[in-house]
């Protein structure tokens, strides 16, 4: 997520005065196009996923994301706390705002084409939810930030272990690496 999250901050300081987006070295003048790229590295990432033999857990898991309305409105209250005039027209020319929800949106696929868990029940949601784990499922949950300077987390609950914040490796440079690096994290974590 930390080139999302640079790209993200990076476009939404300066989308009232930018039309140039750059991204993974090239730069795009057209929103819809630089989405369309993001959006070809998702489907690409999806269908380069190697699958496990098995899963690693007999345990289901649910997860809970946040409506793409509940992301956006989120997003323009915090970040009018540091830009009081943004409007909602900013936030959805921002390409970091489509193509960062996809990428929330988008783990749940990528754990289960991973078959990281036998079955994924994946709940959207227009308010702040917390599911409480079973003996028979875990739970995975987005928080989205409260306050400008934090930044959106995971959480994976389980039964056994409680609540704790997961990641993957913000140290790693290339997105198809990080993105492994997510699932890899919620393997070790559906393992304990």
């Amino acid at each position: 997520m930390k080139k999302f999250t640079a790209l993200f901050f990076a476009c939404t300081a300066l989308v009232a005065c930018q039309n140039t987006w750059n991204y993974k070295g090239k730069s795009y003048t057209s929103t819809s196009e630089v989405v369309g790229v993001m959006v070809a590295d998702q489907d690409a990432y999806t269908s380069q996923i190697k699958p496990l033999i098995r899963p690693v857990t007999d345990k289901n898991l649910v997860v809970v994301v946040p409506s793409r309305t509940y992301f956006m409105e989120n997003h323009l209250r915090v970040l009018r706390e540091g830009t009081p005039n943004l409007t909602m027209a900013a936030i959805d020319a921002n390409p970091g705002f489509a193509t960062g929800y996809s990428e929330y949106i988008n783990l749940p696929k990528w754990i289960e084409t991973k078959k990281i868990y036998p079955s994924i029940e994946v709940k959207v949601v227009d308010v702040p939810t917390s599911i409480l784990p079973t003996d028979q499922s875990d739970a995975l949950i987005m928080t989205l930030t409260p306050k400008l300077g934090a930044r959106d987390q995971w959480y994976f609950h389980s039964a056994k272990n409680g609540k704790r914040a997961i990641q993957g490796d913000n140290g790693v440079v290339e997105l198809f690496d990080r993105w492994d690096s997510m699932l890899d994290a919620v393997k070790t974590a559906a393992m304990q």
